[in-house]
Formats: structure tokens, C-alpha cells, sequence
């Protein structure tokens, strides 16, 4: 939850910051508006792209392999 909590605050400093700029330089509240939620947009795209890479569930993906006795060689004796 650590780092999800952390990319909640990043988006919402990234949204409060450009808001701000945007107010301060003179743009219109529809134009800030706009920009606030193309920055939401990427917001959610990445945090899914992120949580796909993770599986979903935060936990690690467990790989089992089994190994033959002789290491991988043939089975003729030889």
C-alpha cells in the first residue's frame, strides 16, 4: 500500500502544481480543467501498467522447475 499511497501523492502534487501554473499564467478554468484530467488520464494508465507488471496482488510470482536426476543429459547411459 506503501507505494500506492506514494503515486496518489505524486498525482495530486502533479495536478495541484499545474493548476496552479496554468491559473497563474492566465489560462481558463476549461483549459485547466482539461489539463487536470489528461494528468488523472496518465495517472491511471500508468498505475494499471504498474499493477499488471506486479500481478495484480503485490505479491511475487512463484516459478517451480524440475530438474531430471542427470542433469539434462540423454537417458542412454552414455
Amino acid at each position: 500500500m506503501g507505494a500506492f499511497l506514494i503515486f496518489l501523492i505524486g498525482t495530486a502534487l502533479a495536478v495541484a502544481g499545474v493548476s496552479y501554473g496554468l491559473y497563474v499564467v492566465g489560462v481558463g478554468t476549461t483549459w485547466i480543467i482539461v489539463a487536470n484530467l489528461i494528468i488523472i488520464g496518465i495517472a491511471v494508465a500508468s498505475g494499471a501498467g504498474l499493477a499488471k507488471k506486479r500481478g495484480g496482488s503485490g505479491e511475487a510470482t512463484q516459478v517451480n522447475v524440475n530438474a531430471d536426476s542427470n542433469g539434462g543429459g540423454s537417458s542412454n547411459g552414455n
